[in-house]
């Protein structure tokens, strides 16, 4: 799920408490202890504070200092009353002020990248220009940590859209790790009355670095997320929604592997990865892909990935098991507690599903099922796998994935807009100066999601521009 990374580039830190790899290892290995950083919630622990409103997510400057406590003399009433209205139009100002700052467009705060077929097929780029989100059948949210929340603005975009009737058609929610998250908490907030979206945006926020945390550590904090994410009360009725289908993607290790001690494993894995160098197929052999959905028919449009239609497996997903898949889609190897029964598959050893599909990895085949790919880099590098991430050429997914998915994702003028010019990133936990100041930290996350929410629709009317040309 969340993925620590030391920064945009690269990551030092070691993936947990009790495997690190020194700074003279070899590149191979402080590649790997890198990928694995970057695949997970690594030594961290969620420390709950009491959530802001949703209105402050611009948020005040700065935590209340130790000195705020103190009571100031007295005033007399004519004083205080002066003060009183001098703070009163303040306010107003300040509130006129923000109102000006919010309605207030970025042109550019998100670029579209239409499929091959979008770009080249006028009816679908009518229908596009008619239909909004509802052009789209398929949507695919990266399993790429507290980045994800890059494209906050799309589920309130898709909620609104569906609450005013415009959604006309079944659409898949495809993800894996961060991006199964968001999903299940977009589906549970149409059913409930919580808006889940944003309490998981928040649990980010909230979350802390704890040096020492072990996976028995980690396991109540993560089955926190869980339940926020697929509550118990609402999660029957979810995953039966009429409109919106899930298809939540797990890696399982390969029986061969799977029962190998870790620091045979993390060998097997380094030698992966070399072998991944050559050929990216080579991870068919590693671990299979298996799909977890909802609705009555799975969504084999996701045969053409790694390994093809032989390496994927689809099971249902259901109230017994979504807290288990849950689990399985954001495990990551050696730093939390094993995932090694699903009910519906068995036993085995399920992992976060960015080792087999990280961004995009698959290719939708039929021009039925238009997609749309939430991505959350300004460069709109799209990685097919994490290790893909980490090689020194960067392989970035081919354009025969893109035939027919779209993909949307921020500006420089976007980053510009925010508070400290940088995208969220698990980095950020280990930032001294967020670890000083973690106040700093939640305001810069917070407004990273607000400046979604609010030109989000710039994004669609960029796909609609660019659909025309």
């Amino acid at each position: 799920m969340l993925r620590r990374t030391a920064s945009s580039a690269s990551i030092s830190s070691t993936a947990t408490s009790t495997t690190t790899t020194s700074r003279s290892s070899s590149s191979t290995s402080s590649a790997l202890a890198a990928l694995t950083a970057r695949l997970g919630l690594t030594n961290l622990a969620a420390s709950i504070m009491p959530p802001s409103p949703p209105a402050s997510l611009l948020g005040s400057s700065s935590m209340p200092s130790s000195s705020s406590s103190l009571t100031p003399p007295p005033l007399s009433k004519s004083s205080a009353q002066r003060k009183t209205q001098r703070s009163k139009k303040g306010r107003r100002k300040a509130a006129k002020g923000r109102g000006k700052k919010s309605t207030k467009p970025l042109a550019h705060a998100f670029a579209f990248r239409p499929s091959s077929h979008l770009a080249s097929c006028t009816d679908h780029q009518d229908a596009l220009r008619e239909l909004d989100l509802d052009y789209f059948k398929v949507f695919i949210a990266p399993a790429a940590g507290p980045r994800a929340f890059v494209s906050a603005g799309f589920e309130k975009r898709l909620k609104s859209l569906l609450k005013n009737d415009q959604i006309s058609s079944v659409k898949w929610l495809v993800g894996g790790s961060t991006g199964a998250l968001r999903f299940m908490a977009f589906v549970n907030s149409l059913v409930s009355n919580r808006n889940l979206t944003w309490e998981l945006k928040e649990h980010y926020v909230r979350m802390y670095y704890k040096t020492g945390d072990t996976p028995s550590v980690l396991k109540p904090m993560m089955e926190q997320v869980y339940s926020i994410c697929a509550p118990e009360e609402s999660v029957a009725r979810a995953l039966k929604h009429p409109t919106f289908k899930l298809a939540i993607l797990v890696a399982n290790i390969s029986p061969w592997f799977r029962h190998l001690p870790d620091p045979i494993l993390k060998l097997v894995l380094a030698g992966y990865f070399v072998g991944n160098m050559v050929n990216p197929n080579i991870l068919s052999t590693l671990c299979t892909r298996i799909c977890f959905y909802t609705g009555d028919e799975p969504p084999t449009f996701m045969d053409h990935g790694l390994g093809g239609g032989a390496n994927i497996q689809y099971v249902p997903l259901t109230p017994a098991n979504v807290n288990q898949v849950l689990h399985a889609t954001t495990c990551v190897p050696f730093v939390q507690e094993n995932c090694n029964y699903i009910d519906g598959v068995g036993h085995g050893r399920f992992v976060d599903s960015a080792l087999t599909d990280y961004y995009l990895n698959f290719s939708v085949q039929d021009p039925t099922l238009p997609a749309l790919l939430l991505a959350d880099s300004e460069d709109c590098h799209i990685f097919p796998t994490a290790f893909d991430s980490y090689l020194p050429w960067k392989r970035v997914a081919p354009q025969s994935l893109f035939k027919h998915c779209s993909a949307v994702f921020p500006e420089a003028s976007y980053l510009h807009a925010l508070p400290d010019r940088s995208l969220p990133s698990m980095g950020d936990w280990f930032k001294e100066e967020y670890i000083a100041n973690p106040a700093k930290r939640h305001r810069h996350w917070r407004a990273v999601f607000d400046l979604s929410e609010r030109h989000w629709h710039a994004a669609m009317l960029r796909a609609k521009s660019i659909s025309t040309q």
